[in-house]
C-alpha cells in the first residue's frame, strides 16, 4: 500500500522530474535511488532519508542527509535511518562543523566528534547516547571496551536500527 518509485543514473531527466512531482504531492511516498539524490537535488518536502551505503567522508554524509534537512512549510523535522554508521563516525548531520580553507586533511580531523561525543548503543535497552559512562535510559554502566565507537565494534549485519535524535543529545548536554 506504500507507493514507491526507483530512479538511477539511467533514468531520463523528464522521468525524474515526474517522480519528484509525484513525491511532492504525496502520490509517491518513497523514492529509491542509487547515488542520484546525494548532491545537487533540492527536494525540501522530503522528511526521511535511509542511508544504506558507506559515506566514507564528512562531506558525503552531509550531502546525503541534506535532502531532508531543508526547511519546508509544515515540516517540523527530518529523520535519518543510518544503516552505514556514519552518525557514529561523523556525528549528527546537523552538527556545527568547523570549516577552513586548509588542506582538507586537517579539516576532516577537526570535524571528527571527540571521543566523549561518539554515539554509543546500550546493549541492554538499545538506547543511543553520547557523553556518559552509563545509559541515561536504563542506567546500565557501559564496560570500558564497549565505549568504543559502534563502527569499531560492529560487524555487518549485526545490531538493531534504533532511534538517534538531537533531542537525546540535548538531554545529555543538559545533564553534563
Amino acid at each position: 500500500g506504500i507507493t514507491a518509485e526507483h530512479i538511477d543514473a539511467s533514468t531520463p531527466e523528464e522521468e525524474r522530474d515526474e517522480v519528484f512531482e509525484r513525491s511532492r504531492t504525496g502520490k509517491t511516498l518513497v523514492i529509491c535511488n542509487i547515488g542520484v539524490l546525494i548532491e545537487g537535488v533540492d527536494l525540501p518536502w522530503l522528511v526521511c532519508c535511509q542511508i544504506l551505503r558507506g559515506c566514507n567522508s564528512l562531506v558525503l554524509w552531509i550531502q546525503a542527509t541534506g535532502r531532508i534537512l531543508r526547511a519546508f512549510a509544515g515540516k517540523l523535522c527530518g529523520k535519518v535511518l543510518d544503516h552505514s554508521g556514519a552518525a557514529h563516525e561523523f556525528g549528527l548531520p546537523d552538527s556545527d562543523y568547523q570549516w577552513s580553507l586548509g588542506d582538507g586533511k586537517t579539516n576532516e580531523l577537526a570535524n571528527k566528534p571527540p571521543k566523549d561525543r561518539v554515539p554509543m548503543t546500550c546493549p541492554a535497552c538499545g538506547f543511543v547516547f553520547v557523553g556518559k559512562p552509563a545509559c541515561p535510559e536504563c542506567g546500565k554502566v557501559m564496560p570500558r571496551k564497549r565505549r568504543k565507537s559502534l563502527l569499531e565494534s560492529c560487524q555487518p549485519g549485526d545490531g538493531v536500527l534504533t532511534e538517534f535524535t538531537g533531542q537525546q543529545g540535548e538531554q545529555i548536554k543538559q545533564e553534563t
